[in-house]
């Protein structure tokens, strides 16, 4: 994941921020472990259509186009993703931002 990729911090509801790099959905992705978020562009900003965390950010991203669930039905046109290796961490940043943003959630 480089600098050069535009970045967006996301809020969790205990007051972290998360910076997440911003990717087009189709983008192809390492094999590294991440957080990541498929959202969708409004007026008012960035809104997550799904949150979600992974080993293999790779696996998990192409799983889902394979089995067709881009979100982009759902209006996703990006997907945000950062590297975290450690399962535990990965898995206390996705709990605190669907925490934050579940009712975002459809």
């Amino acid at each position: 994941m480089s600098s050069e990729v535009p970045t967006c911090e996301w809020l969790g509801l205990r007051g972290n921020r998360y910076r997440f790099y911003i990717y087009r959905i189709g983008t192809r992705f390492s094999p590294v472990s991440g957080n990541y978020i498929y959202a969708r562009w409004t007026p008012n900003g960035w809104v997550p259509v799904k949150i979600g965390q992974s080993e293999n950010l790779e696996r998990r991203i192409s799983e889902h186009a394979s089995q067709n669930l881009s979100f982009s039905g759902k209006g996703a046109t990006h997907i945000h993703a950062r590297a975290e290796a450690p399962q535990e961490s990965r898995h206390v940043i996705e709990t605190d931002l669907l925490d934050y943003y579940g009712h975002h959630l459809e």
